[in-house]
This record gives C-alpha cells, structure tokens and sequence, in this order.
C-alpha cells in the first residue's frame, strides 16, 4: 500500500469522523437576549447527528454523532440588541462505520437582537461566527470557521413559557482537513452537506433563571439542554 492510498484511506475515515465538527451549533440560546447594560450566562448541552461530504471527493454523505457543552456570556448593548462570546467543549464525535472518537474545541461569539410583534410574539435575528479546532487519532486534525444567522419567532404562551421556533442558514465556511505524522498531506476541504436547519423549541423562565430544550431538524439534527441567567 502505497503512501498516496494510505492517505485516502486516513482522510475517508477522518471525513467519516469529524463530521458533527463541521456543523456549527449554537453557543449561545438563540431564544434568549441579555437586557441593556446587563450580562446574561449559560450553558448546554448538546447532542447532535450531522450530515457532511467532502467537497473535494467522492465520499458517500455520512451521519456523525457528536456530544458538546457549549458555555456563553452576552452583554445587552441596548434594548434591541447583545453581544455574546463562548466556548465549547467537544466531548464526543462519532460516526457510522468508523472505528473510535475525537474530540475538541470551539470558540466563538455572534449578536442576537429582537423585534417586538404584537403582544404574544416576538422576531428575533441572531448571527454567529465559530471557529473549530480538532484533533482525531492523534494523526489526523481540522481547523475552520463557520458563519451561521437565524430568525426565530417567539410566542408567549404565558409569563412562565416561550414557544418557538424558525430557521438558520449557513452561507459560508471555510474548513480543512490535514493528517500529520508518516502520512502527512492535505489541507482538503469539507463543507456541510445541508445549509438550511429549523429549530423548534420552548423556553422556561423561573424566578431567578431559565430552562430551554430545543431540537434541530434538516443540516442539524441535534436535541439541546440548556441553563441562562441574567447577572
């Protein structure tokens, strides 16, 4: 076997792996916003299936599971609008048919601003940058950014409870793919296979904090747990 198919072997498995990487969850709720002048923390969890492809091959579309904890900080800059960064730790990543795991981490930060709609609901825009840095089997790694903005409409079903729900596109990225080592090659790009995703979702709000769970359908298919309060 020759260093050249060595390397396609690498990369296919890589690709097969690192999928759930390249698909840019949120770090922070977009269903949540930090008042004017005041910080707003939280965290999740997230649990995620993903579609990729390798844009520069023929690899067969794959699904890739992946398990992350997302924490955040925003800062109202006014009423309408917040500012946030975050980072995330990239537990677990997993695909099907691929022996073992990576991990990783990601960090980055976007704006969530809103729109008041009547008296039960409310439009709110959000976009976030994330960068991704991930390290699989020691040999293979992969380094990019991700650009993501959504809108979301809100409804009040009561002073305790938000429903909501919308949709997110990614309309650029820029991801590579390099192997390290004996078999060092690369960078090959990767690329989402779906651009589109909805989000669906209800968020809990309590005396001092809230609660939210979400799901994602389309280019993410994730289910999401998460904490905030305002400080």
């Amino acid at each position: 076997m020759n260093n050249k198919t060595v390397f396609g072997v690498l990369a296919t498995a890589f690709v097969l792996s690192y999928g759930p990487s390249v698909s840019a969850e949120l770090l922070a709720s977009a269903a949540s916003k930090a008042e004017e002048e005041t910080f707003e923390v939280g965290a999740s969890f997230v649990n995620s299936t993903v579609t990729l492809k390798g844009s520069d091959s023929n690899i067969d579309n794959t699904d890739v599971d992946r398990q992350m904890i997302p924490v955040y900080a925003a800062y109202g800059l006014n009423d309408m609008l917040d500012a946030y960064a975050g980072v995330a730790m990239i537990l677990k990543s997993e695909a099907e048919d691929v022996n073992g795991d990576g991990d990783g981490l990601a960090w980055g930060g976007g704006i969530r601003g809103n729109l008041p709609f009547g008296d039960e609901f409310t439009l709110r825009g959000y976009a976030q940058f994330l960068y991704i840095s991930e390290e699989y089997d020691d040999v293979l790694e992969g380094n990019g950014w991700f650009l993501d903005v959504g809108a979301l409409a809100m409804y009040e079903a009561s002073d305790d409870l938000n429903i909501y729900g919308g949709l997110e596109l990614a309309p650029t990225e820029n991801f590579e793919l390099k192997t390290s080592g004996q078999y060092s090659g690369g960078p090959f790009d990767l690329e989402r296979d779906d651009l589109l995703t909805i989000r669906l979702g209800a968020k809990f709000n309590m005396d001092t904090f809230f609660l939210r769970g979400e799901a994602a359908f389309a280019g993410e298919k994730s289910f999401t747990i998460g904490v905030g309060m305002p400080l």
